[in-house]
């Protein structure tokens, strides 16, 4: 399913990422609209069945590089292309590694990233950039309606079997999920 391109907005960088607040995170769930994807996040949300469903729900963009990382020639997200300036700098140095690239688009639009990846995380925390893993996006398209629990419940049983999430990030995913039953 191809998406029409559009030209992204740049995203209010301040307070879109809940952090470790489940009241934040679902404050966060209403502000956003768009996000880059890497390729960890896309493939484990598409094996777990719910990424076209995501793509339905938020305005999901990604680099060339994902996209042949993934190998999802269809992969319903805006592929984005590097400036040339951005490839000149390159051009001089080693070249990068897809997350950099990411890294690189996310902080350039001000766009948060959803990620598997902690090493990523890291780095777009040191920038400033907010970040989600596929397990807050399941629990997003809970909280706004598009799945019911019984399928958010099948979806994330299939995410589970296909992601590593250490028992710290399941428990904030549980609270997370409370707020969200809470709230609905």
């Amino acid at each position: 399913m191809k998406r029409k391109p559009k030209l992204p907005e740049r995203e209010d960088r301040q307070d879109i990422s809940g952090g470790e607040n489940p009241a934040r995170e679902l404050a966060a769930f209403e502000r956003l609209r768009r996000c880059l994807i890497d390729s960890s996040s896309a493939i484990c949300m598409q094996k777990a069945g719910f990424l076209t469903l995501l793509c339905e729900t938020i305005e999901l963009a990604t680099i060339p590089e994902v996209v042949a990382e993934t190998g999802f020639d269809d992969l319903p997200a805006l592929v984005l292309t590097a400036s040339s300036s951005e490839k000149k700098a390159y051009a001089a140095e080693k070249s990068p590694t897809v997350d950099e690239l990411l890294v690189e688009q996310a902080v350039t639009l001000r766009l948060p990233v959803i990620t598997e990846d902690r090493k990523m995380m890291l780095r777009l925390d040191r920038e400033g950039v907010p970040f989600f893993n596929a397990l807050m996006m399941l629990h997003l398209l809970l909280y706004r309606g598009k799945l019911d629990l019984p399928t958010h419940t099948a979806r994330f049983d299939r995410l589970l079997a296909v992601s590593r999430y250490s028992d710290r990030v399941r428990a904030y995913g549980d609270e997370v999920l409370q707020a969200v039953l809470k709230f609905r």
